[in-house]
């Protein structure tokens, strides 16, 4: 004759002991009952406070749970192997822009030099001839109070 095998329902008291079986918050739990249908059970009459729970509903609660799409593996092998064609190729396009990049900042540097260099070149000559005609020309001065002619 076979046994039977008679199993007694483990019943959480509670909020607190839902959580920690599920190994979340109090509040977490909460939003799972009102949100995804944690199955939990209240006193007759009454739509808040006081809860209970079995493992038994709570852990085919959680089997029957779909999965989030996001977790869903949806590549194929086939798939991958494209998708990391495609990243190599946009890896090998970001070494090509740095190797640009730094290119372009080199010849910004040296120009910046060369028109430094140009800027004191200008000054200098600038000066020299200033000095030049103030030893050859009398110096004109503004008088605001004098009317053009």
């Amino acid at each position: 004759m076979r046994q039977k095998r008679i199993t007694q329902l483990e019943i959480l008291s509670g909020w607190k002991d839902i959580a920690n079986y599920l190994g979340q918050g109090v509040r977490t739990v909460q939003r799972y009952e009102r949100d995804l249908g944690l199955p939990v059970r209240r006193p007759a009459g009454r739509c808040r406070g006081a809860v209970i729970a079995t493992k038994a509903e709570i852990d085919a609660w959680i089997s029957a749970s779909p999965l989030r799409q996001g977790l869903i593996r949806s590549l194929s092998v086939s798939d991958n192997r494209e998708t990391i064609k495609v990243l190599r190729h946009q890896l090998a396009d970001l070494h090509r822009l740095r190797v640009e990049a730094a290119q372009l900042r080199n010849e910004i540097t040296t120009s910046r030099e060369a028109l430094k260099v140009s800027r004191q070149l200008l000054h200098e000559t600038l000066h020299v001839v200033v000095s030049s005609r103030h030893r050859t020309a009398d110096i004109l001065t503004f008088d605001r109070k004098k009317k053009a002619n």
